[in-house]
């Protein structure tokens, strides 16, 4: 069954113009979705930064024990190093390191900063990250 020309003229008639409201409508949800986007990722970067200097501080901290305050001193100076450009993707991280004569716990947050996230009300994502470490005597 062909279609006649006069329905064919009048289906081009109501669909005239569809495609520039849909790209109208759609734009903006697909900026959002960009910028959600650019947030996770940068966010998740900061994340394996943070976990990477941590990992790192408490590998070589781990070697200065028994002597404790050794330990804490070169995991504060390893995590300082490792983060010294923190400020380019997050706040200072607070840094909490507990050693006893056989172990180091190194435990730090600090909030990632976004750059679209003031479109939707975020400020930062809040990030943590931690290690521990045991030395055992080899007998």
């Amino acid at each position: 069954m062909a279609i006649s020309k006069h329905a064919a003229v009048l289906w081009r008639r109501q669909t005239k113009g569809m495609a520039l409201a849909m790209t109208a409508v759609m734009l903006p949800v697909l900026g959002l979705l960009l910028a959600f986007v650019v947030d996770i990722g940068l966010a998740a970067t900061a994340q394996s930064r943070l976990e990477g200097a941590v990992n790192e501080a408490a590998d070589l901290s781990a070697k200065r024990l028994p002597d404790e305050v050794g330990a804490q001193a070169a995991a504060r100076t390893s995590l300082a190093w490792s983060l010294a450009d923190v400020d380019s993707f997050g706040s200072t991280p607070v840094v909490d390191v507990v050693t006893t004569p056989d172990s180091i716990t190194i435990e730090a947050s600090m909030d990632a900063r976004v750059f679209f996230g003031g479109l939707v009300g975020r400020e930062s994502y809040a990030l943590a990250a931690s290690a521990r470490r045991l030395v055992v005597p080899v007998p």
